[in-house]
């Protein structure tokens, strides 16, 4: 009996619950963005967001919208273990953000993997593939180096002073949003 391949080795998903979405990463940190807003918004806010999250996502929109959300956060995560993967505790500083970043982390990623995600890149490229490009950018990379200033937690002067100067305006982490998200969807399925 042949065993099942790791999930590193298979194609990445292009459906949440057998319905197609769009997978490309330019879409994802949309989606990244309007996470952050549904995190921070107000219940009424929050409906339209869901609208916008789930037209930008979804091809196909005959599905219930809190199946979707539920289905969006998990896409969202990447490769089953993602986020177990992230070097951030509640207390440390963010020490990155797509928002604020980007530019960096599509150059590092050229340099490293040799694939250029910039404008010029017309073709689709998997959001997960993306997370796992991040993810393995090496310590030589100017965004790697930011990183580890922005994550600085000891007492040396020099080095707080340096991570104040390239920290990330106030963000929720990756971790406390996605807990926020989910407690914003079970607010709405609650009625509440």
């Amino acid at each position: 009996m042949r065993k099942k391949l790791p999930t590193l080795l298979n194609k990445p998903p292009s459906e949440i619950d057998g319905y197609s979405v769009n997978t490309d990463f330019r879409v994802w940190l949309q989606v990244d963005s309007l996470m952050q807003k549904f995190a921070t918004n107000t219940d009424e806010q929050n409906n339209e967001t869901i609208k916008e999250l789930c037209d930008l996502v979804f091809i196909t929109a005959k599905i219930p919208t809190l199946n979707k959300m539920k289905g969006i956060i998990k896409f969202y995560k990447g490769y089953p273990n993602y986020l177990q993967n992230i070097k951030q505790t509640k207390k440390a500083p963010m020490s990155m953000s797509f928002e604020h970043d980007i530019n960096w982390i599509i150059i590092a990623i050229r340099n490293q993997s040799g694939i250029d995600l910039s404008y010029h890149h017309k073709t689709e490229f998997h959001w997960w593939e993306f997370l796992l490009e991040v993810q393995s950018l090496e310590d030589n990379h100017y965004i790697s180096q930011l990183m580890q200033i922005r994550g600085y937690t000891g007492k040396d002067k020099e080095l707080i002073k340096l991570r104040n100067k390239y920290k990330i305006p106030k963000k929720q982490s990756e971790i406390d949003l996605l807990e926020k998200v989910e407690e914003n969807m079970r607010k709405i399925q609650n009625g509440k």
